[in-house]
């Protein structure tokens, strides 16, 4: 194409087609020549009036997908997590060692109890408030205010 000069194009049509174009063309006011113009604008862009734009060009295959960035302090929570469980279940291995090393206390108390006081039925703490020793019966009524105050 030269700078200015628009190109022209010259075809021929049946009587039928350009019968058809020239009464729609007096139909929109307009010359045959520009109704031509204006039906091939339409055919080849989807609009009248402008100028055919090149096609888009296919868009490129996808690459593969960008990695997320994670941070250093997520990336450390499975194993802060793996830990916590392990120290979980030490504590809990050593809390039921501790229940049966108080069972066993227990178990011995009762031992130390029936050498000491071998014919006793009652524990000494029983004997000594049953004779009437003034320091238990004080303990027993601070006992009974305390499980009154607790309780209300």
């Amino acid at each position: 194409m030269d700078g200015d000069r628009i190109p022209v194009i010259s075809f021929r049509v049946s009587e039928e087609t350009y019968g058809a174009l020239k009464k729609y063309a007096d139909g929109q006011g307009q010359s045959v020549n520009e109704a031509a113009r204006s039906a091939m604008e339409k055919f080849l862009t989807g609009t009248p009036g402008q100028t055919p734009q090149p096609s888009p060009s296919p868009a490129p295959s996808p690459g593969p997908a960008p990695q997320p960035v994670i941070p250093a302090e997520i990336m450390a929570l499975p194993g802060k997590l793996k830990a916590i469980k392990q120290y979980e279940a030490e504590m809990q291995k050593y809390v039921e060692a501790m229940a049966c090393r108080v069972g066993e206390l227990q178990q011995e108390v009762k031992r130390l109890l029936m050498v000491v006081f071998p014919f006793m039925p009652l524990p000494p703490w029983a004997v000594m408030s049953a004779l009437e020793n003034p320091v238990i019966q004080e303990l027993e009524k601070l006992a009974e205010k305390s499980d009154a105050s607790d309780g209300a």
